[in-house]
């Protein structure tokens, strides 16, 4: 059964991993005056925005808003859960995670991964020695045809597993590598109990994860009559729908496009061509989980699919998949190749120039979703114009980048002659909460809470509770609770207090509130803290003057209420 994680535990997580040194790891952070900034990892940009503050441990993005902690930092940067996240940062810190595991521990998981790992790059290089030592004349036709040479035969860990149905079995004998070969599914046994290779006569390529581990194996034969690609079965850690080929040739940093081609020799044969970034999807059916791991890279995923019938099915699929995934300042585009050529053989025969033109005049998301709408379409009614309409904003809808949104909703209107967008709008959005960018409305309560959770230490010039308690003022419950939370931990900073609310109703507004500006200089923020705790009773009595002059803006107030306004304003003068 899962077990509960404490937050005693989850605050030692946030508290021994230092937010500089966790993202220092996928980032290139620089330190600039007391904070570091860097090019965010999570959108296009140009100009840094992305700035760490190592004594909040907080992060945020000025560019596209993103903000957390160390645990928020891997869940976006990894696509991890929560409790992912917690799992590997107590590793990276030596903490002894005994939750949110089932009933064997986390560490115990990883080091059977870790062994499996092992043991599949052993039998990678035992299939490249296979291959150097072959006298195969069909697998070394095959590779010089497809000019491939050796430095990315090397580069590539490419080897051969011969005609013989057990060259891997001096490996199953050896009592560590028996259940992962059979798990791997390098080895199977019949109903005779038979061990046999899995892999046989074919040209082998080591499927690696995006940190360079061997999880599995393709196999391409060099016979006609056989089945052209086969893939290690699905095991503990080959996972064919969240892996791409390829990714771990990719750096760490963002690219400024990546091309998604079908298969092995596609990446293979472009990267030869100095043409690095390249991943392919094992296949043409792209899965959710493939989309967010190479969106994790780039914001502009540009697909190349085989100049066949069904690269082409594979494209317009690859689009309806994806734009549930385009986030403003993520892109995608399509390279559509000459009938019977794939990435592998036109690059060799038109060469990286030709090649990379292609690259660049890809055709746009918007362009290839218009056209394909539009095929049977002449425009010449009003119903043809409608019902055109109407495919568009089902997949306008869709997208989740808002600002997306617009341009094609504006892009739409102009095709099918309607003059304003907005009346586009109210077809398309029908819950408004999807419309609107909320902002914080500037109160002097809320200004009151955002000092406190900015900068936990200001609770002990506070010295009871008691009184503030009693203030009727919308607001204060939230302020007493987080007052109570400091008193308990003196010591916490801003990632600590938000993390301690993470299962808590509150958890989003005070995380908003940790990255909202408040427009306080540092030099100001313990005075500020401090009159506005003296003068708790008069943002009260103005909150109530502010309501009567509302009311009074609709209509005559009543001999009641100016007397009582009246009160109000000389309480507030004396006070």
């Amino acid at each position: 059964m899962l077990r509960k994680i404490p937050n005693e535990f989850i605050n030692n997580i946030v508290i021994q991993n230092n937010i500089i040194d966790i993202i220092n790891n996928y980032v290139n952070l620089k330190k600039i005056g007391k904070n570091y900034k860097s090019i965010c990892p999570f959108h296009e940009e140009k100009t840094p925005s992305f700035t760490v503050n190592e004594e909040k441990q907080f992060y945020y993005c000025f560019g596209c808003g993103s903000h957390g902690n160390v645990i928020d930092f891997l869940m976006n940067y990894e696509k991890i859960s929560f409790i992912d996240s917690i799992k590997k940062l107590s590793i990276i810190c030596g903490l002894e995670n005994k939750y949110g595991t089932y009933d064997y521990s986390y560490k115990k998981e990883k080091n059977a991964q870790q062994k499996h790992y092992k043991i599949l790059q052993k039998i990678s290089k035992f299939y490249q020695k296979q291959l150097k030592e072959s006298n195969n004349k069909y697998i070394h036709n095959y590779l010089n045809n497809r000019g491939i040479n050796r430095k990315t035969i090397e580069s590539f860990e490419i080897g051969f597993a011969n005609s013989e149905n057990k060259i891997l079995k001096k490996f199953y004998y050896k009592k560590k590598y028996k259940n992962i070969l059979i798990k791997s599914g390098l080895i199977y046994i019949d109903v005779k109990n038979n061990k046999y290779d899995f892999f046989k006569n074919r040209i082998i390529f080591p499927i690696k994860d995006e940190f360079n581990k061997t999880i599995g194996f393709g196999g391409r034969s060099i016979f006609t009559y056989a089945i052209k690609y086969i893939n290690s079965p699905e095991h503990f850690v080959f996972k064919k729908k969240k892996i791409l080929y390829g990714l771990n040739k990719i750096k760490k940093n963002k690219y400024k496009k990546i091309i998604l081609v079908e298969g092995y020799i596609d990446v293979i044969t472009l990267n030869q061509f100095n043409i690095n970034y390249v991943v392919s999807s094992l296949g043409t059916n792209i899965t959710k989980y493939q989309i967010e791991l190479i969106f994790k890279y780039t914001n502009h995923v540009i697909y190349c699919y085989d100049g066949d019938l069904a690269g082409k099915k594979a494209s317009w699929e690859a689009l309806k998949k994806t734009i549930f995934h385009i986030k403003d300042g993520r892109n995608i585009s399509f390279m559509f190749l000459p009938k019977q050529e794939d990435p592998d053989s036109l690059v060799r025969k038109e060469g990286k120039k030709k090649f990379e033109y292609r690259i660049m005049n890809a055709i746009s998301l918007y362009d290839f979703l218009f056209y394909k709408t539009s095929q049977k379409t002449r425009f010449s009614s009003i119903h043809e114009k409608t019902i055109f309409t109407k495919i568009i904003l089902s997949f306008i809808k869709n997208i989740p980048g808002k600002i997306t949104k617009i341009f094609l909703l504006k892009k739409l209107a102009n095709k099918v002659g309607i003059p304003d967008i907005k009346q586009l709008k109210i077809v398309l959005i029908k819950n408004k909460k999807n419309l609107k960018i909320q902002k914080i409305k500037v109160t002097k309560m809320r200004i009151l809470i955002s000092l406190l959770i900015q900068n936990p230490f200001l609770s002990k010039f506070i010295e009871s509770v008691d009184n503030i308690k009693k203030i009727k003022l919308s607001g204060i419950s939230i302020f007493v609770d987080l007052l109570n939370t400091c008193f308990k931990k003196p010591n916490m900073n801003t990632a600590q207090l938000v993390e301690l609310y993470r299962k808590n109703n509150l958890y989003f507004i005070i995380k908003k509130l940790a990255i909202w500006d408040n427009m306080i200089k540092k030099n100001q923020i313990k005075k500020m803290f401090i009159d506005l705790i003296k003068n708790l009773h008069n943002i009260q009595l103005e909150q109530k003057i502010n309501y009567l002059i509302n009311i009074g803006k609709y209509r005559v107030l009543k001999k009641k209420e100016k007397q009582k306004l009246w009160l109000l304003n000389k309480k507030l003068f004396i006070i």
